[in-house]
């Protein structure tokens, strides 16, 4: 049971939060006439990104069912799918901290032109 409620709370996890985060973020660091040409890129960044899951699952899925008898196959591949995420976690804060110590601390320091309010037809 724990197994079915942890694979359904992981999939509302990246469905939801990472998606609202990342393109939350995404609206932040881009004006409109840099979104017309970014956007795409990062969608298909996105998409790039699952033939590496994939690949990962799947090596991970050989290795559990070579695994002794007594080892369990689930906890296993869970700890190191989980381990994965942990170590990537990670690594998006450590960007997201760059970014913006780096790359939007130097553009704030100048005035800001206030973004123009555009409506969902136009976006």
């Amino acid at each position: 049971m724990e197994f079915c409620l942890f694979y359904v709370m992981a999939k509302l996890w990246r469905s939801v939060v990472v998606s609202i985060l990342f393109w939350g973020f995404a609206k932040q660091i881009t004006t409109v006439e840099e979104a017309k040409r970014f956007y795409p890129l990062f969608g298909l960044g996105a998409n790039f990104a699952l033939v590496f899951s994939r690949q990962t699952v799947k090596y991970f899925s050989k290795l559990r069912e070579n695994l002794g008898l007594g080892v369990d196959g689930w906890a296993f591949f869970l700890t190191a799918m989980m381990s994965i995420m942990v170590v990537m976690g990670l690594t998006i804060c450590f960007l997201y901290w760059w970014v913006n110590y780096n790359v939007s601390l130097p553009t704030c320091s100048k005035k800001k032109k206030k973004k123009p309010m555009i409506g969902m037809m136009e976006s």
